[in-house]
């Protein structure tokens, strides 16, 4: 794909693809998701020194998250949750634009994590 700074609103990578695998069983739900984003060619950019110039580098987040529905003999359901995202805390992909990355490649966040509890009665 390519990259313009006239190209609004979207950069266009060639490929993007999401897998997944799921474990369930009983109460406890686990899932392992990977997100993957083709670089793009930053055809905007001054290709002499320049750290943005040519292709921007694919873009591969990894999550891993953990839900167990605790186990009550009442009509209160309780769902415990937590999480990883972005595994291996992957950078987005560089870019001449004001953010220096793009975000519709790739997540500036970094690693992180979630911890959280749903409750229904």
């Amino acid at each position: 794909g390519f990259a313009n700074l006239d190209r609004a609103p979207n950069t266009l990578p060639e490929v993007r693809a999401n897998a997944y695998v799921n474990v369930n069983t009983g109460g406890l739900n686990a899932r392992y998701t990977l997100n993957y984003t083709s670089g793009v060619e930053e055809d905007a950019a001054v290709r002499l020194t320049n750290p943005f110039a040519d292709d921007s580098g694919s873009y591969v987040r990894q999550d891993f998250v953990v839900t167990y529905d605790l186990p009550l003999n009442m009509d209160l359901g309780i769902q415990l949750r937590g999480g990883v995202l972005n595994i291996f805390d992957e950078d987005p992909p560089l870019a001449e634009i004001p953010l220096s990355y793009n975000p519709f490649l790739g997540d500036a966040l970094g690693r992180h994590f979630q911890l959280g509890a749903k409750v229904t009665f």
